[in-house]
Protein backbone atom coordinates (compact mmCIF):
# COMPACT_ATOMS: atom_id res chain seq x y z
CA UNK A 1 0.00 0.00 0.00
CA UNK A 2 1.54 3.24 -0.86
CA UNK A 3 -0.38 6.41 0.81
CA UNK A 4 -0.04 10.10 -0.73
CA UNK A 5 2.27 11.11 1.68
CA UNK A 6 4.97 8.69 -0.15
CA UNK A 7 5.22 6.14 3.06
CA UNK A 8 4.43 2.65 2.05
CA UNK A 9 3.05 -0.43 3.94
CA UNK A 10 2.82 -4.18 2.97
CA UNK A 11 -0.23 -5.98 3.54
CA UNK A 12 -0.61 -9.89 3.32
CA UNK A 13 -3.17 -11.80 2.85
CA UNK A 14 -4.03 -15.80 2.99
CA UNK A 15 -6.01 -17.49 0.74
CA UNK A 16 -7.89 -21.07 0.61
CA UNK A 17 -7.61 -23.99 -1.77
CA UNK A 18 -11.15 -24.05 -3.69
CA UNK A 19 -12.42 -27.21 -1.51
CA UNK A 20 -11.21 -25.86 1.80
CA UNK A 21 -12.21 -22.93 3.11
CA UNK A 22 -9.90 -21.85 6.06
CA UNK A 23 -11.92 -18.80 6.64
CA UNK A 24 -8.78 -16.41 7.00
CA UNK A 25 -9.50 -12.80 7.58
CA UNK A 26 -10.97 -10.92 5.07
CA UNK A 27 -12.31 -14.08 3.18
CA UNK A 28 -15.66 -14.83 2.76
CA UNK A 29 -17.28 -17.57 0.28
CA UNK A 30 -18.70 -15.74 -3.04
CA UNK A 31 -20.15 -18.63 -4.49
CA UNK A 32 -20.87 -22.57 -3.89
CA UNK A 33 -20.20 -23.92 -7.07
CA UNK A 34 -21.90 -27.77 -7.14
CA UNK A 35 -19.11 -29.84 -8.90
CA UNK A 36 -16.20 -28.67 -11.26
CA UNK A 37 -14.94 -30.44 -14.68
CA UNK A 38 -11.29 -32.45 -14.33
CA UNK A 39 -9.18 -32.30 -17.25
CA UNK A 40 -11.08 -34.97 -19.07
CA UNK A 41 -14.17 -33.38 -18.50
CA UNK A 42 -15.99 -35.49 -16.27
CA UNK A 43 -18.08 -33.50 -13.42
CA UNK A 44 -16.13 -34.22 -9.93
CA UNK A 45 -18.73 -33.67 -7.31
CA UNK A 46 -17.48 -32.36 -3.97
CA UNK A 47 -18.55 -28.90 -3.71
CA UNK A 48 -15.38 -26.36 -4.39
CA UNK A 49 -15.70 -22.65 -3.90
CA UNK A 50 -14.97 -18.82 -5.38
CA UNK A 51 -13.66 -16.45 -2.75
CA UNK A 52 -14.23 -12.90 -1.93
CA UNK A 53 -11.07 -11.02 -0.30
CA UNK A 54 -11.30 -7.67 1.55
CA UNK A 55 -8.09 -6.31 2.30
CA UNK A 56 -7.37 -5.73 5.88
CA UNK A 57 -6.57 -1.96 6.34
CA UNK A 58 -5.64 -0.22 9.44
CA UNK A 59 -6.30 3.72 9.76
CA UNK A 60 -3.64 5.61 9.45
CA UNK A 61 -3.17 8.78 11.22
CA UNK A 62 -4.01 11.85 8.63
CA UNK A 63 -2.46 9.58 5.53
CA UNK A 64 -4.71 8.69 2.44
CA UNK A 65 -4.18 5.22 0.16
CA UNK A 66 -2.77 5.95 -3.16
CA UNK A 67 -2.62 2.94 -4.53
CA UNK A 68 -2.21 -1.21 -3.85
CA UNK A 69 -0.02 -3.09 -5.92
CA UNK A 70 -0.12 -7.01 -5.86
CA UNK A 71 3.24 -9.15 -5.86
CA UNK A 72 3.84 -12.82 -5.78
CA UNK A 73 6.64 -13.44 -3.22
CA UNK A 74 10.17 -14.19 -3.87
CA UNK A 75 10.09 -17.82 -2.70
CA UNK A 76 6.64 -19.05 -3.94
CA UNK A 77 4.84 -19.08 -7.42
CA UNK A 78 2.16 -17.23 -7.96
CA UNK A 79 -1.20 -19.07 -7.93
CA UNK A 80 0.02 -21.69 -4.73
CA UNK A 81 -1.67 -20.80 -1.37
CA UNK A 82 -0.34 -18.19 1.14
CA UNK A 83 1.30 -16.44 -2.49
CA UNK A 84 0.16 -13.61 -3.10
CA UNK A 85 1.59 -9.92 -1.02
CA UNK A 86 0.33 -6.27 -1.73
CA UNK A 87 2.93 -4.09 -1.64
CA UNK A 88 3.98 -1.33 -3.53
Amino acid sequence: MTYTDGSKTILTQSLSDWYTPQYYSGESIALTMAYHLNAAGAAIHPPVYLYAYSPRRQQRQGRQERDLTGQCERDRACGEPNAMTSSS
